[in-house]
């Protein structure tokens, strides 16, 4: 990669460095993206083994910025190309998990042999470009990404999609309210909030890469919805999410307290999370929580950054307060307090931030014992040289966490892992 931030950018100048990166990706006999070094290493891809598919999404979204409508052209024909058309069947609607990926089959695996979720990315992704860069698109190719996307919100199976699957739900929401079922797209929203308003959390809870998704869903409700309802909503969780984010960010450490309902890593200096990348785009990209991105390094989940041109695109609104808690640590220690559900489960998070360590942990009902995504606590810590330090908890049944001042509290079986300076 040839881009770092520094000081004084903005979320588009960042989009605009990464460009030259992008591009190199880019296979023209395909019309998509080689999934990037530090891409998909968990399931055993080496980089430019497989082309990618919701990424290439926003891709097209950085060719639309920069007016090269005949690349776009190329990359919109090959992600509409790879939509699964199987009335009937659960992977009817969404799109290739990546370019080389075959048609589904009886007996496919869902997360193996495709991803449902595509529907919610590409739906999404291809509904603000078509809104935003229509001058772009012919208007027979313009017409397609349409149908593409009525199919893609029509083919969402019945009772796959829960309002507490948080990322995916706001982004559904949003589709069916534009374009499939208003009134029903409108329910799930306000189940959402309603939820939402009781703890100010979402279920999926303090995730450094899920937060950059409801970040997302929440920018589309509030700055590019055709309700009313909807843009006020998203306007209220917006704010709400981006209190309950600060509240739990240390600017100085650059990284969330735990602990992490959902999380690729434990650092934002050694992995993308894609709230990273929001963080720029709230606070400018001198704060942002990303690692080095020099040209010969291997970044883990490297794939996210791919989101920076939509996430420009979209924008994002964050109260002042919260923009200057994303800038400067406070310098006094806080300790922080959340429900996270009371409801079917009750999950509480703690977490206490001092100037060059912080803790967090959760206790309560939830049993995700083997679920990696799942951390139940954390430590992070300056070391001296600089890097960040990072302690686990592992706890083996119901999580039973408390982050107190200088303590990382636990009881019942678990373990504590130490992850320095790597997470490997």
């Amino acid at each position: 990669m040839r881009a770092e931030p520094t000081p004084g950018r903005d979320i588009s100048a960042f989009a605009l460095d990464l460009a030259p990166w992008m591009d190199d990706l880019y296979d023209p006999e395909v019309g998509l993206l080689w999934n990037p070094p530090g891409s998909f290493d968990g399931d055993g891809l080496r980089a430019g083994s497989v082309h990618l598919v919701p990424q290439s999404g926003w891709y097209a979204v950085s060719l639309a910025a920069r007016g090269d409508g005949d690349r776009l052209a190329t990359v919109v024909d090959a992600l509409l190309a790879r939509q699964h058309h199987a009335p009937g069947e659960a992977w009817d609607g969404t799109f290739a998990r990546f370019g080389e990926w075959p048609e589904p089959t009886v007996g496919a695996v869902e997360w193996e042999d495709y991803d449902p979720n595509w529907r919610q990315f590409l739906g999404t992704t291809l509904t603000l470009l078509l809104r935003r860069h229509r001058d772009l698109l012919d208007p027979g190719r313009a017409a397609r990404i349409e149908d593409a996307v009525r199919r893609a919100v029509a083919g969402e199976p019945e009772g796959r999609l829960a309002w507490h699957y948080t990322n995916i739900a706001l982004q559904h929401a949003w589709l069916l309210v534009e374009w499939g079922d208003a009134d029903a797209g409108h329910a799930l929203a306000e189940t959402i909030v309603g939820r939402w308003r009781e703890h100010r959390t979402f279920p999926e809870f303090n995730s450094p890469t899920y937060d950059g998704i409801d970040l997302w869903g929440l920018a589309l409700w509030r700055g590019h919805s055709s309700s009313d309802r909807l843009r006020a909503w998203g306007a209220e969780l917006e704010a709400g999410l981006w209190q309950t984010i600060a509240s739990r960010y240390h600017a100085g450490l650059r990284n969330l307290a735990g602990p992490y309902t959902r999380a690729y890593g434990l650092d934002l200096g050694r992995h993308v999370g894609l709230l990273g990348v929001w963080i720029g785009a709230a606070a400018g990209m001198d704060a942002a929580a990303l690692p080095p991105l020099g040209a010969e390094r291997v970044v883990a989940h490297s794939h996210d950054l791919l989101a920076t041109p939509a996430v420009a695109r979209a924008g994002t609104k964050a109260p002042a307060v919260v923009v200057g808690a994303l800038q400067r640590f406070g310098g006094t220690e806080r300790l922080v307090h959340d429900v996270i559900t009371a409801r079917p489960t009750h999950r509480e998070a703690t977490a206490w931030l001092a100037p060059h360590v912080m803790v967090g942990a959760e206790g309560g009902e939830s049993d995700w014992q083997g679920w990696y995504q799942f951390v139940a606590g954390t430590v992070h810590w300056r070391r001296p040289d600089g890097s960040i330090g990072v302690l686990r908890y592992v706890p083996d049944g119901p999580p039973r966490g408390r982050a107190e001042p200088g303590l990382l509290r636990v009881g019942g079986p678990g373990r504590i892992e130490v992850h320095e300076p790597s997470p490997d």
